[in-house]
């Protein structure tokens, strides 16, 4: 039985950038910038356009499966699906020189880091964050209100 309402949401780290993903559906992780964590660069020469990696939620746990045929390396060993912890870190595709990953089970803790094309971080929220009572709080930037000096001229 599957029960992803109570499930941590994962936290994937590439580099300086960081994504947050709740339980319910998989997460494709690939060379280029269609897949919800994007390695950046292209892919392997010949690779088809698929993802590198799927991220899975069972019910119970994370699961990181390959899905590309180059590899999940853990400590160096090369595997075909590593359950997730907190803390871990695989390698996809060449256990020196690939894409390094670091996966963080529960809520995110700090700012989110920056993205390696310039843009903001996919959990980034627009609004003011919630008060410690439940709701949000007003932004803090004023209305516009006319006051003497910006109000247009009367006419006669």
């Amino acid at each position: 039985m599957r029960n992803d309402a109570f499930a941590p949401p994962l936290t994937v780290l590439v580099g300086p950038a960081r994504y947050v993903f709740a339980p319910g559906r998989d997460v494709a992780v690939g060379h280029g910038s269609g897949w919800d964590v994007p390695l950046g660069g292209p892919g392997p020469a010949g690779a088809a356009p698929q993802p590198e990696l799927v991220l899975r939620h069972t019910g119970s746990h994370w699961v990181a499966i390959d899905n590309g045929g180059y590899g999940i390396f853990l400590s160096g060993a090369r595997m075909s699906a590593v359950d997730i912890r907190d803390g871990l870190a695989i390698t996809l595709g060449d256990p020196q020189r690939g894409p390094r990953l670091v996966f963080r089970l529960g809520a995110p803790t700090g700012p989110p880091g920056p993205h390696p094309n310039g843009r903001p971080a996919r959990h980034r929220r627009r609004s003011s964050p919630p008060s410690a009572c439940g709701f949000r709080l007003p932004s803090r930037r004023r209305p516009n209100v006319p006051t003497r000096r910006n109000r247009p001229p009367r006419l006669p």
